[in-house]
């Protein structure tokens, strides 16, 4: 996988976040996927950064510099 599937996927699950804003077990449910996903990518993949992809899925805030 590339840095572009990353960032499509990411993109995906914080429209789904979007989406369900109402229903907070929804976006619970999104979250837990999101960080076993991420768990699973940085296994998989030595450079992938597990914090800047859980923060595009929106379940942590950005980093910061």
């Amino acid at each position: 996988m590339t840095r572009k599937d990353f960032t499509q996927i990411a993109a995906c699950i914080q429209q789904a976040k979007l989406n369900s804003q109402d229903n907070i077990f929804d976006v619970f449910t999104l979250n837990t996927a999101a960080v076993i996903m991420a768990d699973m990518l940085k296994r998989n993949h030595a450079r992938f950064n597990r914090g800047k992809f859980l923060a595009a899925c929106g379940v942590l805030p950005p980093p910061t510099r």
